[in-house]
Order: structure tokens, then C-alpha cells, then sequence
């Protein structure tokens, strides 16, 4: 309740009990219409629904999504939360075929999957040490290499866990929101190929996923990436490396 007495001590005494039933009166009374229901989790069905008919119709196997147990196991064993609208899409199905990361793996396909998600940082390494990627937000790159790697590495370690998703692309897992951003990341070339998980696979749908595609997914991004690259880089370079390199 507003303390009416200490704000309008100025008041004559009739106005001020005026006031104190009023703000009594909107301390205890609940709102005319009830506030609408929240539509994420519609958002959400209707995004995984989307994407998993795609890839069905595009000849893509779908498993039946993932459960809560698989989903705690993959988070504790490598370390990471998926983001809401990822696990929305994996527990409605799991693409499984090339390209698509097994999250069901056992035995060596595990220690791949393991590797799947240390790749980035590699790549990342890679682009550091021959001077093609800095983020402002580390401050003045040390002439000296082994200094600036230092001072990467230890960025990189506060940095979201990159989550494949398809290939070389991959979500970040912080912030824990839906609406990550998807980057393609690799040895050759770090970019923005699709301003949420929904974009991405809206992107290239007629080519993406395509049955005479899906067993060479390199052949596939190389296209993606023609497409719409100046307009994409242009509102996204700066989010794209602050975001991939933990700036």
C-alpha cells in the first residue's frame, strides 16, 4: 500500500482519508480481465512441429524426441543447458542422419559427439592465432602471439558452450532464452547463418535439407551462406563476435 501519511502530510484530513481508502481499495482488488495466457509454450510446439515436417518431408529420419532423463544426462555429462526453443524442437523429435549431432550416442559415436562440441574453440583458436579474429571487447591485441592467446583462452573460457545443431552451425547456450543466434563456425570462416533456430531453418528451405543434399552438408552451407550474407553480416558482425568469442 503507498504510505499515504508520509507522502501527503501536507493534505487537509478529509482529502487525505479520501486518498487511504482509495489506495487500500487498489491493494486488494484483482484486475478486471484476467491477464491472456502466455504463448510460449504454443510458440514452441508450433516451431518444432514446423521444423521436424520439414525435415521429414525433406528425408530426414526423426527418432522420437528426446526424454527428460536423456536431456539430464547430455546436460550433465558435457556441461551445458539447451536452450528452451533447441530442446523444444529435440523432444519432439531427434533428426538423426549426417550432419545432425547423435544426442543418443554411446561407445565411440559419444567421444564424436564430445569432439562435435570442442571443435568450436579449436576453430575459434585457429582464427585467433593467425590474426583474422579479436573481439573489441578484450581490449588492444598484444603484439606479442602468445599473449593475445593468452588472453583469449581465458575469454573463451567465460564464453557460452556452443550446441550443434546442424554440421558446423551451432546455438549458444546462455542466455538461457529462446532466440540464440546460429553461427557457422570452422577452421576457414566464422559467420551468422541465421538470427534465431527458427531463421535458420527458414532460410534455405528449398535446399537445405534437400534429399540430394542432406549426405554432403558442406556442399549445402556453402550456399547457405551466399544467401543474404552482406545483409546479415551487416546487423549481425558485431553480436556474431561478441557472442561467439564471449564478449
Amino acid at each position: 500500500m503507498v504510505d499515504v501519511d508520509r507522502r501527503m502530510s501536507g493534505l487537509n484530513p478529509a482529502h487525505l482519508a479520501g486518498l487511504r481508502r482509495l489506495s487500500a481499495r487498489a491493494a486488494t482488488s484483482s484486475p478486471a480481465t484476467p491477464l491472456p495466457p502466455r504463448n510460449s509454450l504454443i510458440s514452441f510446439t508450433s516451431l518444432a512441429d514446423k521444423v521436424l515436417t520439414h525435415l521429414k518431408n525433406s528425408g530426414v529420419q526423426v527418432q522420437p524426441g528426446l526424454s527428460d532423463k536423456e536431456f539430464a544426462r547430455a546436460e550433465a555429462e558435457f556441461g551445458f543447458p539447451f536452450p528452451p526453443d533447441l530442446k523444444a524442437v529435440l523432444s519432439a523429435g531427434l533428426p538423426v542422419g549426417p550432419g545432425f549431432p547423435d544426442w543418443r550416442s554411446a561407445g565411440s559415436a559419444r567421444q564424436q559427439l564430445r569432439a562435435t562440441l570442442d571443435l568450436p574453440i579449436a576453430s575459434i583458436s585457429f582464427h585467433i592465432a593467425r590474426n583474422s579474429l579479436w573481439s573489441k571487447s578484450w581490449g588492444l591485441r598484444p603484439p606479442e602471439p602468445e599473449k593475445a592467446m593468452k588472453i583469449a583462452r581465458n575469454a573463451l573460457k567465460r564464453a557460452p558452450l556452443l550446441v550443434p545443431v546442424f554440421n558446423h552451425c551451432y546455438i549458444p547456450c546462455h542466455p538461457s532464452l529462446a532466440g540464440n543466434p546460429i553461427f557457422y563456425i570452422d577452421e576457414n570462416q566464422i559467420f551468422c547463418c541465421g538470427f534465431d533456430l527458427s531463421d535458420f531453418f527458414d532460410r534455405e528451405k528449398s535446399t537445405l535439407f534437400a534429399k540430394s543434399q542432406i549426405s554432403h552438408p558442406k556442399n549445402v552451407m556453402k550456399r547457405q551462406r551466399s544467401v543474404g550474407q552482406k545483409s546479415m553480416l551487416t546487423n549481425v558482425s558485431r553480436r556474431s563476435l561478441d557472442a561467439v568469442a564471449g564478449g
